[in-house]
């Protein structure tokens, strides 16, 4: 494969590039995993509805939809800072569905987090 080929095919993937971005994204991946277990450890004891509150509906309905992408670190600070309040509880013995990912590891990442 020639090298501007081989650029090609890396400017179309969505994996980290190099070693040190994949030593940055196992690092946001332990966090989110740790994350993860610290919400499921509680899980059974919380409410399996919650309404969306009426003030997450106005933010999230006041805020622009980015244009450019920010990373993976910044789109997990995101979720933390706005999403608590759509955690609905629906893990649980009998909620057996489940999604399939995109098959990058990013969106394996965020899969994870889909499920919360």
């Amino acid at each position: 494969m020639t090298e501007e080929k081989e650029l090609r095919v890396a400017e179309r993937s969505l994996d980290p590039a190099t070693e040190a971005e994949w030593a940055e994204l196992r690092q946001l991946g332990h966090r989110m995993l740790d994350g993860m277990f610290d919400y499921m450890q509680d899980l059974r004891d919380g409410p399996v509805w919650r309404e969306l509150p009426a003030t997450t509906k106005a933010a999230f309905a006041a805020e622009a939809i980015p244009r450019a992408g920010a990373g993976a670190a910044v789109a997990y600070d995101s979720f933390l800072r706005d999403c608590p309040a759509l955690r609905s509880g629906k893990y649980a013995p009998a909620v057996l569905g489940m999604v399939m990912g995109g098959g990058t590891p990013v969106g394996m990442l965020a899969e994870m987090l889909a499920r919360e």
